[in-house]
């Protein structure tokens, strides 16, 4: 991960900045490196906290600059990623629940309403998540 241009394009904070810094961020720094050195693994650990939580704010800030626009998917994905940083994620659940809520529109200005399995299986995350943070 380029932490530096991760950090660049989340300070700008237009939209396509943060959809850059999402794009950068695919996980924790150094994942899989370990040493057993006590100094390197507290700021390995510090970093990738750090840098997680940098992600979730950008991953929310995309999310709701996404959810204005009128082509939905990139919201519903983005709102997917960030649930699976952080499933007990409230605006993320909410944010997923009001995009599958919203009727799409087909050509000539049909309505085809909301509907699938997504709503369903939008629940099922949902209900595993808390049973997880209740087990934890």
């Amino acid at each position: 991960m380029d932490v530096t241009a991760f950090e660049r394009f989340a300070r700008q904070k237009t939209r396509k900045a943060l959809e850059r810094a999402a794009d950068l961020y695919t996980g924790d720094l150094l994942a899989g490196l370990s040493l057993r050195e006590a100094a390197f693994e507290e700021w390995l650990r510090d970093e990738r906290d750090r840098l997680r939580e940098a992600a979730l704010q950008v991953l929310g800030q995309l999310l709701a600059a996404q959810t204005s626009a009128t082509d939905l998917e990139p919201a519903v994905q983005t709102a997917v990623r960030l649930l699976a940083l952080e499933p007990m994620h409230e605006a993320a659940h909410r944010a997923l629940m009001d995009l599958y809520d919203r009727p799409v529109r087909a050509p000539r200005g049909q309505r085809i309403l909301p509907g699938g399995e997504a709503p369903i299986g939008l629940y099922c995350l949902i209900v595993s998540a808390i049973r997880r943070q209740e087990d934890s």
